[in-house]
């Protein structure tokens, strides 16, 4: 998926993991078992986007074209 870029994928997921272990201390103690899920979805949003961004610059196709499903992907 990256295409070479093995570093770039390596930092979105520290990245995602480290914002998850800060956000897990800020919103369970308030939030409870609520602020864990709202912090997972949230981060694998994010994780998904930033991946998704990576993988557009790196093939050079558009963003359209990696996320609308076409009659020949079927």
């Amino acid at each position: 998926m990256t295409t070479g870029r093995t570093w770039s994928r390596s930092a979105i997921h520290l990245g995602g993991a480290l914002t998850t272990a800060t956000l897990l201390f800020v919103l369970v103690p308030v939030w409870g078992g609520m602020g864990a899920a709202w912090v997972t979805t949230l981060t694998f949003a994010a994780l998904a986007f930033a991946s998704l961004i990576t993988y557009v610059e790196a093939t050079g196709l558009g963003f359209k074209q990696c996320v609308v499903p076409t009659a020949s992907d079927i």
